[in-house]
């Protein structure tokens, strides 16, 4: 059947968990329990899940609009988000970030003072508290650790590590993922070339740490490095949706909030997808920004297509979602690419080129990666 977005954006009450836990045991599928209660994942998968995306969405053996691994070269990631800087320095000469920045953080003094409509206190302190989580959750530490656990592992609960076809071990973490708040879910396998180079530091004092992918048997953060094992081969590409009336006030600090809580619900859903999948006796790295490209893991893994946006797009939800991911060793059956007509769509439509204050989006009938 066709998803309704909107109920997809409803909780689960108590009587559908027991609807949904008796009919399964019934049926005697005991491993379908959880793909039914937590409903609709996110792309074309070969895992056997119950879900159901409408119909017009198709599978297909590659992304529909993407590089390809010849083409695609890890980059170093640290400048990401301070492009703009050297950009803005580039064009207006030295000083110039650091004075419109001055000139923001006076403007925004009277904004507040004002009571301005989007800007106003409560609705900057709505901002800086839907960013709690996230900005209490630094690569590799805390809440996203690359190796701590909540949970006992099952050598200490005396039992075996979890077993499974890789079918069921792709429902049960697909399941997992949406009882922790994901909306769309795909399993992608692991491409190296989408992994960045460094990870930038938190601390200007600090120097940047370098990301490598080794032949190890767990992960580690030295004070030199970041080591992804290289048995590391499944993705879980997670899409979290945003608020779309807060986002609808952007660029106010409302906007901001839509943003903010979605980085924040991102880095809750991976770190505790994480130490679920330890606790069944595998490794897991919980990323949400950082450490390698979250776009084109979510394209391998079905859950949107690339646009005139540059950005992923999703059937359900649009453009409107955070995305997530958490690398892993459990075993499990990878998802495939959809083609739900989008590219063929953005060739002509264009709409987001018109509306785009500062034309940062391309014209061109057909789409390319090369930079001007």
């Amino acid at each position: 059947r066709i998803i309704n977005v909107e109920e997809l954006r409803k909780p689960i009450g108590r009587r559908s968990l027991l609807k949904a836990g008796g009919f399964v045991a019934a049926s005697g599928a005991l491993g379908a329990v959880w793909a039914l209660v937590t409903g609709t994942g996110g792309g074309a998968s070969t895992s056997g899940s119950v879900r159901r995306r409408a119909r017009w969405i198709k599978t297909v053996v590659r992304p529909t609009l993407g590089e390809t691994n010849a083409d695609y070269k890890r980059f170093s990631g640290k400048d990401i988000f301070a492009i703009y800087m050297q950009l803005k320095t580039q064009r207006d000469g030295a000083g110039s970030f650091e004075a419109e920045q001055a000139s923001k953080a006076k403007r925004l003094v009277e904004w507040i003072n004002e009571r301005k409509p989007g800007f106003s206190l409560p609705d900057q302190q709505l901002s800086e508290g839907a960013w709690t989580v996230m900005r209490s959750a630094r690569p590799g530490t805390g809440l996203l650790s690359w190796t701590r656990s909540s949970a006992r592992t099952p050598t200490e609960l005396s039992a075996p590590r979890y077993a499974a076809s890789p079918e069921e071990m792709a429902s049960t973490v697909k399941a997992a993922a949406r009882l922790y708040g994901a909306r769309l879910v795909g399993i992608a396998p692991m491409n190296e070339s989408y992994v960045n180079l460094q990870v930038p530091p938190e601390d200007e004092k600090e120097k940047d740490k370098d990301i490598v992918i080794e032949d190890v048997d767990v992960p580690a953060v030295t004070d030199t490095k970041f080591v992804i094992p290289r048995k590391m081969k499944w993705v879980v590409a997670i899409a979290i949706p945003m608020d779309l009336d807060l986002l609808s006030r952007s660029p106010t600090a409302l906007g901001d909030a839509a943003s903010a809580l979605g980085y924040s619900h991102s880095a809750f859903v991976v770190s505790s997808l994480a130490v679920f999948i330890r606790g069944l006796g595998y490794e897991a790295i919980s990323r949400v920004n950082d450490t390698a490209q979250s776009i084109p893991f979510a394209l391998d893994a079905g859950i949107g297509e690339l646009s005139r946006l540059n950005k992923l797009v999703t059937p359900e939800f649009g453009p409107a979602v955070r995305l997530c991911k958490v690398f892993t060793d459990l075993p499990m059956a990878y998802d495939k690419p959809v083609d739900f007509g989008l590219v063929k769509f953005c060739k002509t439509c264009k709409k987001c080129a018109e509306a785009c204050p500062s034309r940062a989006l391309s014209f061109d009938d057909e789409p390319s990666f090369k930079t001007k």
